[in-house]
């Protein structure tokens, strides 16, 4: 008789929902930010194409975009230029 591995998850669970390659996958304003969200040189390029080249992925930025609230790209992006629009008051507290 073969010995089978054990996996790393029971045969009866439901299987996890696949997370995006965020290094290597094409993103758009629709791409929906999933809870394996990393910030990578693709994620930054999107960014910096969507944002203009000062974008700047600031810890409150990131911690928004991670928070598990369902987003897209896009609502990223909307939210970022709402947020650096106000020059004179850069309050994350913006970010919704």
């Amino acid at each position: 008789m073969t010995d089978v591995p054990p996996t790393s998850q029971p045969i009866d669970s439901p299987a996890r929902p696949a997370t995006l390659d965020w290094q290597i996958a094409p993103l758009i304003r629709s791409t929906q930010v999933d809870a394996g969200f990393r910030v990578t040189q693709n994620v930054m390029r999107f960014f910096k194409r969507s944002c203009g080249q000062n974008f700047d992925m600031e810890k409150e930025f990131q911690a928004w975009l991670a928070d598990g609230t369902p987003k897209t790209l896009g609502d990223a992006v909307d939210a970022w230029n709402d947020y650096i629009s106000d020059s004179s008051d850069k309050n994350p507290k913006k970010l919704s």
